[in-house]
């Protein structure tokens, strides 16, 4: 019994330690990111491998959604993106 528990306890830090949002751009690029900040027309994001690292600014309209780390949804710019997969 206490094996399982230690191994759960194991696991949850494992996918914990391993959480990141991912950013999808309008043009379908992927960037593992933690989001900092998203203000009216930017978001701030820290690149995931590089947390101590620069801070990134995007303008909104370039970001399609971002996928949260806890598996929300947040979606920027559908129109665009959709117009984008046509031509």
């Amino acid at each position: 019994m206490k094996n399982i528990l230690l191994i759960l306890v194991l696991l949850s830090f494992f996918f914990n330690s391993h959480s990141q949002d991912l950013i999808t751009t309008t043009k379908g690029e992927e960037i593992k990111a933690k989001v900092k900040e998203i203000g009216e027309s930017t978001i701030s994001y820290y690149k995931f491998d590089n947390q101590a690292g620069p801070l990134y600014t995007k303008n909104i309209e370039t970001i399609f959604q971002i996928k949260y780390e806890n598996g929300t949804i947040e979606i920027f710019n559908k129109v665009q993106c959709f117009l984008m997969k046509i031509y």
